[in-house]
């Protein structure tokens, strides 16, 4: 099923925009939950529904599409019709709103962010929601060129990338990663069912691992957008085969 085909053909209650690339990076990752029994999709700013319409119409009758944006767009009444679809009027910096969200949908598959674009929004929406979402998500930022804009929080013409959510992401991309702590890296086991060796391990490591290394699986960059897959990571083994000398 081609989410391009449906954006482009089925949408035809509301009214939205993307940027072509889009398409198949959306494909990418959220394909794999076409065979679940349930999903639901947050995404927050919708415009005119036509983005709301367009999830529903790829998921299906076994999904439920949330909205969350500033005002309701006449269009949004209309999207609303095909049912399992509904919208919140909310901030998404703002922590009540998320959570009034959250309260009647505790577990949430897929966030899409097309909101404001502001990074320090970006930021305090995804440090809020990626570790209140399920523990097996897909978190997704459009609209990632906001972050090269000054206006946008993000870049300045100095060059200062600090505030950016880009950087951000970036800066996750290190925080991530497990070798950092060069005593596991040392650590040679291939029995990979030995929970005493492993419990030896961590009571001796130097750190144990910090949330971004135990539920972040990846980060994926793309043209103006960043998704983030979250997954709990078992501990990471280096296996071992045939003789060294």
């Amino acid at each position: 099923m081609s989410l391009e085909k449906i954006y482009l053909n089925d949408v035809v209650l509301g009214k939205s925009n993307k940027w072509s690339p889009y398409f198949s990076a959306y494909q990418k990752h959220l394909e794999k939950y076409l065979n679940r029994d349930w999903v639901t999709v947050l995404e927050i700013g919708v415009q005119g529904g036509g983005s709301l319409e367009l999830w529903k119409k790829y998921f299906g009758k076994n999904s439920t599409i949330i909205g969350l944006d500033i005002f309701k767009h006449e269009l949004v009444d209309k999207v609303e019709q095909l049912g399992g679809i509904d919208f919140f009027i909310g901030r998404q910096q703002n922590t009540e709103d998320l959570d009034k969200i959250l309260d009647k949908y505790p577990e949430i598959d897929i966030v899409i962010d097309d909101g404001s674009h502001i990074s320090y929004q970006q930021k305090i929406t995804f440090d809020y929601l990626f570790p209140k979402i399920k523990d097996t998500a897909t978190y997704i930022v459009e609209d990632l060129h906001t972050s090269f804009w000054p206006d946008h929080n993000g870049h300045t013409e100095k060059g200062n990338e600090e505030h950016s959510f880009f950087n951000y992401a970036l800066s996750l991309t290190k925080e991530m990663q497990r070798l950092k702590n060069k005593k596991l890296w040392n650590f040679h086991m291939t029995r990979l069912s030995d929970k005493q060796l492993e419990q030896d391990f961590y009571n001796d490591a130097i750190e144990r691992p910090n949330y971004w290394q135990s539920n972040l699986d990846s980060i994926s960059f793309y043209e103006s957008m960043i998704a983030f897959e979250k997954k709990p990571r078992s501990m990471i083994l280096n296996m071992m085969i045939g003789h060294m000398r």
